[in-house]
């Protein structure tokens, strides 16, 4: 009677519905007991034990899942990452941009001159300068020796 009242039902649905397979179990019991002595008083489906192959399928299906939404929150993670690589490369043509427009060559020659005072300053230093270029910055050369 119990087989009976479960094949109808899908595997997930057996646990979900074990009052109304206990309900019709009695009620066949009842029935069938109906000429005898033995009198039904009530009856309950207890714990429902799976074959091995729906287990294993169950957890097979449940392992999938987890990985399926790893990979998911990965793929959030990666999406989220690049966003912030995207705007620390925003945030970076936003300062060059910045800085293009306000170097001047003035400034430049300034920052160059500067630059050849501190090497000039140190004691291991020779390298010739020669104020050559087209826009008045100096060109640095290395001389070859013979």
């Amino acid at each position: 009677m119990v087989r009976k009242n479960v094949q109808t039902l899908e595997s997930r649905q057996v646990k979900k519905r074990r009052k109304d397979i206990s309900d019709a179990v009695v009620a066949e019991l009842m029935d069938y007991l109906s000429n005898t002595p033995f009198v039904v008083i009530s009856g309950v489906v207890g714990n429902i034990d799976y074959p091995a192959i729906v287990t294993e399928a169950v957890e097979k299906k449940l392992a999938a899942k987890q990985l399926l939404d790893e990979k998911e929150t990965q793929r959030e993670i990666a999406k989220k990452d690049a966003e912030i690589r995207v705007e620390e490369a925003r945030g970076i043509a936003e300062a060059q941009k910045i800085i293009n427009s306000t170097l001047t060559q003035n400034y430049l020659q300034h920052e160059a001159i500067n630059a050849q005072l501190k090497m000039a300053s140190s004691p291991n230093h020779t390298t010739v300068y020669i104020p050559s270029g087209v826009n008045g910055i100096p060109l640095v050369e290395t001389l070859n020796q013979k």
